[in-house]
């Protein structure tokens, strides 16, 4: 049986991609659900970016806020990070705390001197030979399980 919350979380998120006329209003508007459902649910301000690999190529699309999508383009241009990670490996991966973890030392900086604590990377496969990821920001540490 479904819970009664997740059916009206589900409608409103089938309601949301249908009113779209392209992808980029769609994946903007898709993080930026995802990111209130984040904050809702941590009681912190989280941002969210959405980056899709397509035929040997990863782009950051769209996001919650521009800082969102400047944060996610951090980790393309360095080509390391979590969201990487994800991407290649097709499971979760969680940089818990950037002021401890010993992965990513370049994005760990990155990320401390925006004022981001923590950040989570969560696969989608689309196809055979495309997936994406949503990236999620935290300020604080230890928000993401």
């Amino acid at each position: 049986m479904v819970d009664q919350d997740m059916a009206e979380d589900l409608e409103e998120l089938v309601d949301l991609i249908a009113g779209m006329e392209d992808i980029k209003s769609v994946l903007d508007d898709l993080t930026g659900y995802a990111a209130a459902t984040m904050t809702s649910t941590t009681g912190e301000p989280i941002e969210c970016a959405v980056t899709l690999h397509r035929r040997k190529r990863t782009a950051t699309i769209g996001g919650s806020s521009s800082r969102a999508v400047v944060l996610d383009r951090i980790e393309q241009s360095l080509g390391d990070g979590p969201c990487i990670e994800a991407l290649e490996t097709g499971v979760p991966v969680l940089l818990d705390d950037v002021s401890s973890d010993p992965r990513w030392p370049e994005y760990r900086t990155a990320l401390s001197a925006a004022g981001v604590a923590s950040s989570l990377g969560v696969p989608m496969k689309l196809d055979n030979d495309a997936g994406a990821v949503l990236d999620f920001f935290a300020p604080v540490s230890g928000l993401f399980s």
